[in-house]
């Protein structure tokens, strides 16, 4: 079965890089631009998702997503990895907000990344995932 992969970002570049590489690799894709374009798609998600969120997005940021996600019914259904070209101090401070909020969080991507560690991310999400799925069969 495929995985599903939600990409939050602004830079539609590296959106499109992204949703490339992980499309090849079996990953159904769904790109949004900013926080409030996922926070209204998330009510239409079924089944556990992986969520790279960019930290710094107009409108709404990823760590303003992130509040906003302890009220929705798919939190439980996501694990999020933050995207960032900033400062690791915004990564950080975002890790601690999602831990709060009890969200699964991996290791945090920085941008520029390449295919090399896009393909080591999705490998490794993919083994979380399946290891989520057949424990809870």
């Amino acid at each position: 079965m495929p995985k599903l992969l939600l990409i939050a970002d602004d830079n539609e570049q590296f959106s499109a890089m992204v949703a490339n590489v992980a499309s090849r690799r079996g990953w159904v894709c769904r790109k949004y631009c900013n926080g409030n374009e996922l926070l209204e798609a998330l009510n239409d998600t079924e089944g556990p998702a992986l969520l790279l969120l960019d930290i710094l997005m107009p409108d709404l940021d990823g760590i303003e997503t992130i509040g906003r996600l302890k009220n929705s019914a798919a939190r439980d259904k996501l694990r999020v990895r933050f995207v960032t070209g900033g400062v690791q101090t915004n990564a950080v401070a975002a890790k601690m907000i999602a831990s709060a909020l009890h969200l699964e969080v991996g290791a945090t991507i920085y941008k520029p990344v390449s295919i090399a560690e896009l393909d080591f991310v999705l490998a490794d999400e993919s083994g979380i995932m399946d290891q989520r799925r057949d424990r809870k069969i």
